[in-house]
């Protein structure tokens, strides 16, 4: 019931979902990233060059390699991936990301 009072719920999508526009703002100023749907809630489906998935991956940030619908393809080299958001997502933790994929 604490969750439904108040609009506790309300408030928890909203800090996810604008940390998901904020993300997909920031990796769109990447060279050679894009993004495969619009942000319309706490997920992001970008297309980023391999090299920036990698080194998200060796500095321990965690995603899913994403697989695309049949009949979608990307440039050789660019990879699809979801990254989610969630209620405690915070401003610092998007913006280490991005400074790490840059």
């Amino acid at each position: 019931m604490a969750y439904l009072q108040d609009g506790l719920w309300l408030d928890n999508a909203r800090q996810a979902n604008a940390m998901a526009t904020r993300l997909a703002d920031g990796l769109l100023r990447l060279e050679g990233a894009s993004l495969l749907h619009p942000v319309q809630s706490n997920e992001v489906f970008a297309v980023l060059p391999e090299p920036v998935i990698a080194r998200l991956e060796v500095q321990g940030f965690l995603f899913y390699r994403w697989y695309l619908p049949q009949g979608l393809e990307v440039d050789p080299g660019r990879l699809p991936i979801r990254l989610v958001t969630g209620l405690d997502t915070e401003a610092d933790d998007v913006d280490a990301l991005l400074a790490a994929a840059g």
